[in-house]
C-alpha cells in the first residue's frame, strides 16, 4: 500500500505544482493528501462490499502515510535542486 500511494501522490503532486496552482507547493500537497485519503477510503468503501475482501481504517491510514512520505521526500529533492548550495563559490558573489 505504502508504494502504490507513494507513486500516486508524487505523480498528483507533480500534476498540480506544474499547472494548477502554478508551484504553490504547500497548496498543492495539501491537495494531494486530501485526494489521496479520499481515494484511500474510497477504495476501503468499495473492499467493504467485496465478499473476499474486508474495509480497514489502518488501510487507509497506511496509505495516507505513503502519500505523507512521498510528498515530503519529493518536496525535499525539489527545493534542495531550486536552492542554491552555500558551498559553491558563486552562489553568493561579494
Amino acid at each position: 500500500h505504502v508504494s502504490e500511494y507513494a507513486v500516486l501522490a508524487v505523480l498528483f503532486y507533480r500534476a498540480f505544482v506544474h499547472t494548477v496552482f502554478q508551484s504553490r507547493r504547500a497548496l498543492s500537497a495539501g491537495i494531494v493528501l486530501l485526494s489521496c485519503g479520499a481515494y484511500a477510503t474510497s477504495d476501503e468503501f468499495h473492499q467493504s462490499f467485496v465478499p473476499s475482501r474486508t474495509s480497514s481504517l489502518r488501510d487507509v491510514v497506511i496509505d495516507v502515510c505513503g502519500a505523507t512520505l512521498a510528498v515530503l521526500l519529493y518536496w525535499s529533492i525539489a527545493t534542495r535542486r531550486v536552492t542554491p548550495s552555500r558551498s559553491h563559490p558563486n552562489a553568493h558573489p561579494a
